[in-house]
């Protein structure tokens, strides 16, 4: 039995990543919930402000998209901007890391994203987090 096939369409895909989280929440769990928090709250504001959709929280990390590439990376610049001075109010200070790439994704019916394009965000928003990989 075949199923219909995904609906695909042209976005920018985004990921966002907390670096350093897992040490943070290693050491202070309570500490690195509220920075998923943080992350969160922010995230909802400024992907809306430019034109993107969060499909996702991923733990840590934050899976959205956006109807251009321009848009995608001054979303990605303002939450890093924000996230950096708001974390900083924790004690610690944490970055975000950002992969952004553009082509074809595929959208189910919960409007979840597949495709080659979702996995090349992905491996460049791990590779921000560790340029020497």
């Amino acid at each position: 039995m075949q199923g219909t096939p995904l609906p695909h369409r042209l976005a920018a895909i985004w990921f966002a990543d907390v670096a350093g989280y897992s040490a943070r929440a290693a050491e202070d769990e309570f500490g690195a919930l509220q920075l998923i928090e943080i992350l969160q709250a922010l995230s909802r504001e400024i992907v809306g402000r430019y034109e993107g959709r969060i499909v996702k929280f991923i733990g840590d990390a934050i899976l959205a998209e956006f109807p251009s590439t321009a848009l995608a990376v001054q979303a990605g610049a303002a939450l890093s901007n924000a996230y950096l001075e708001r974390s900083a109010a924790t004690g610690h200070s944490h970055r975000l890391t950002v992969g952004v790439h553009v082509g074809d994704i595929a959208v189910s019916s919960e409007g979840d994203l597949y495709g080659d394009t979702v996995n090349a965000a992905a491996r460049i928003q791990e590779t921000a987090e560790n340029p020497d990989k």
